[in-house]
């Protein structure tokens, strides 16, 4: 995505730590990977922002707000997005992940509303066809095999089912949580270009 997207730069940036302390992590998980680790009874100063917000403004002019917080009660794996725009709206929560919201503001007014569109239609959605029938949807683990059919692809010389991201990509990605920290830090907006 760093390649379609040109990021100006970061407007403003605020992270905040509201638990001061945690307990100390004694024991590693048990029972897989959902175990959990156990905090002893020792506790010790919390160095970790329980929330972040940033604002950037791109090189075409939109604007954009992101946030993270470990502390969205209620929420257990929300990794969500919503792209606003004069003619729609898409979003989609990765909590619902078989299913994507669309908003159509050009229809005329007594039809505007969100629609909801389950992507799991064989020949139509990326990837549908390799699982279950229609309308069976799929599940997190799910994500993970075809990511890796993608990179099998590539080594095979085809082509990947969606763009892949490259190492480039992750270095742009680091750029600008590197200047959304500089921006926190030293109250002002920062130019993604600005970080090496």
């Amino acid at each position: 995505m760093a390649k379609k997207l040109t990021r100006q730069q970061i407007a403003g940036s605020q992270g905040e730590a509201f638990v001061k302390e945690r307990a100390i992590v004694e024991e590693g998980p048990k029972g897989g990977i959902a175990g959990g680790t156990a905090g002893g009874k020792r506790m010790g100063k919390s160095d970790v922002d329980d929330a972040v917000l940033f604002l950037a403004r791109f090189k075409g002019g939109a604007v954009a707000s992101f946030e993270a917080t470990r502390l969205a009660t209620g929420n257990q794996n929300k990794n969500g997005i919503e792209i606003n725009g004069e003619r729609g709206s898409l979003r989609f929560n990765f909590e619902d992940m078989n299913y994507l919201d669309f908003y159509d503001a050009t229809l005329e007014r007594r039809q505007q509303g969100w629609t909801r569109i389950m992507v799991t239609h064989g020949g139509d959605h990326p990837y549908a066809a390799n699982w279950w029938p229609d309308a069976h949807v799929i599940g997190y683990e799910h994500g993970f095999i075809n990511m890796t059919a993608d990179m099998m692809n590539l080594l095979g010389g085809r082509e990947p089912v969606v763009p892949m991201p490259d190492f480039e990509d992750a270095y742009k990605t680091q750029q600008v949580l590197e200047a959304a920290l500089v921006s926190a830090h030293e109250r002002r907006a920062v130019k993604v270009a600005e970080m090496k």
